[in-house]
């Protein structure tokens, strides 16, 4: 339902610089959403940020504001536009100054998902890396004489995750690779153990 005050545009009302808030087909390529992509991805890096430290709360707000206010200050103005429930060639202006900052906050917070993509399948190798590296070294085990290090090394290697072994991973592939050619197993035990702190483990 609408109030007296909801602004509803034509299609050929919308200008350069408004922003569409709904799908469909033009949306991506309208130059005003463009320019808020780009106005976005801009703020996005410090909105963002976890070093040196995370953004307060009133920061962030701060931030927000500008991306508003920039967009408030475009010539003409740019306006947020809802999808019309009935009319797919008209549009509700989003009016409301709340229902905008929350768009813009929910924008800044999102998360690239090409990125969140790439994450995943990073994670996913890194986890097969690391299965890989943890059956060699089970199978090269007996290369160590001492039962005792040999069974507290494998369990340290099993109970370490693909997130935990983080730069460590170069190393523990090239201790692998000495253990899976036996060309020098003892070497590889030594990386193995100095990688992972073992011996820093059992003086506890």
């Amino acid at each position: 339902m609408f109030t007296g005050n909801t602004i509803i545009l034509r299609r050929d009302e919308v200008s350069c610089n408004d922003i569409f808030c709904s799908r469909g087909n033009g949306v991506l390529s309208h130059s005003g959403n463009q320019s808020y992509h780009d106005l976005i991805k801009k703020h996005k890096i410090i909105y963002q940020r976890k070093s040196p430290r995370p953004l307060r709360q009133r920061e962030k707000k701060d931030i927000v504001r500008d991306v508003v206010n920039t967009i408030n200050s475009m010539e003409p103005p740019g306006r947020f536009l809802k999808a019309h429930p009935s009319d797919s060639d008209r549009f509700i202006v989003i009016s409301d100054p709340a229902l905008v900052t929350k768009k813009v906050s929910q924008a800044l917070r999102e998360k690239p998902k090409i990125a969140s993509k790439l994450k995943r399948q990073l994670t996913q190798a890194k986890r097969r890396k690391l299965e890989s590296f943890q059956s060699q070294v089970q199978k090269s085990s007996d290369n160590i004489g001492d039962t005792d290090k040999r069974t507290a090394l494998v369990c340290k290697l099993k109970s370490y995750t693909a997130a935990q072994i983080g730069s460590r991973l170069n190393t523990l592939i090239e201790a692998s690779n000495q253990l899976s050619t036996n060309s020098d197993s003892m070497g590889g035990i030594h990386l193995i153990t100095s990688s992972l702190n073992l011996n820093k483990d059992e003086e506890k």
